[in-house]
């Protein structure tokens, strides 16, 4: 939710950036065509001529009018944000104590976060409030879109269900990790790791059917299923060579 509040703050910063811009824009606009055009006069341009220029700067002053003429370039940037921080401040409070039991919950709660900073959502809250202000409904003009459809997920938390993954220990796994760090440090032992690396390279990686490379595989080699069997023939090589 702090990511979403940071990429929003950026997104009403454009919009603020937008709004200055468009006036300045507009006057170089026409003081450029006032320019042209006096330039024309004075060198003897022809009036068709003059006529040309003239349209084509009002096309492009009404073209760029036309270009940024939503409501969130129009309308107050002070209202823009206190719709958006007003909507995050009540939306975060709504859902402060519900439980999050699973990833799908969680990603509801954040995308509905992320609807509030959406232009469609703040035009359609500035609207709202303001038909319902007007229609004398203040208390319901205080409840954001995204915030008042919000629905509660369910408090019961369900039964964790335990996929065994693709990534696991195996014996030889097991083996060749205390071969690695011995004194349980955490940290493998390089020289260990020089030892164990010719074997790696007489391994071929079924994705690129390259050699494995260490240190760069070896991590992989360790944990995935793909080298079960391989893991167990390193295993095997080096007991045979006196190493374990």
């Amino acid at each position: 939710m702090n990511d979403i509040d940071q990429r929003c703050d950026g997104f009403l910063l454009w919009i603020d950036a937008k709004r200055r811009d468009r006036e300045p824009i507009l006057a170089e606009i026409s003081a450029i065509n006032t320019a042209v055009h006096t330039i024309m006069t004075v060198t003897g341009s022809n009036p068709d001529a003059l006529n040309i220029v003239t349209a084509a700067f009002g096309l492009a002053s009404a073209t760029y009018a036309n270009w940024n003429s939503r409501l969130l370039i129009a309308v107050n940037q002070s209202t823009i944000q206190q719709v958006v921080y007003d909507s995050q401040g009540s939306y975060r409070r709504k859902i402060q104590d519900w439980a999050v039991p699973d990833q799908p919950t969680a990603i509801y709660l954040l995308r509905n976060y992320l609807r509030l900073c959406m232009p469609t959502t703040i035009e359609a809250t500035i609207n709202i409030t303001t038909t319902l202000v007007s229609s004398d409904a203040p208390a319901a003009a205080k409840k954001g879109l995204v915030v008042s459809n919000m629905t509660p997920p369910n408090a019961t938390v369900p039964k964790v269900t335990r996929i065994s993954s693709t990534f696991g220990p195996t014996d030889a796994t097991a083996t060749l990790l205390k071969f690695l760090d011995p004194n349980n440090t955490g940290d493998r032992d390089p020289n260990r790791v020089d030892v164990l690396a010719p074997f790696l390279t007489k391994i071929t990686d079924p994705a690129t059917g390259q050699p494995l490379r260490v240190p760069r595989d070896l991590t992989r080699f360790l944990q995935t299923k793909e080298f079960a069997t391989q893991r167990q023939n390193v295993v095997e090589q080096l007991r045979a060579a006196g190493k374990l």
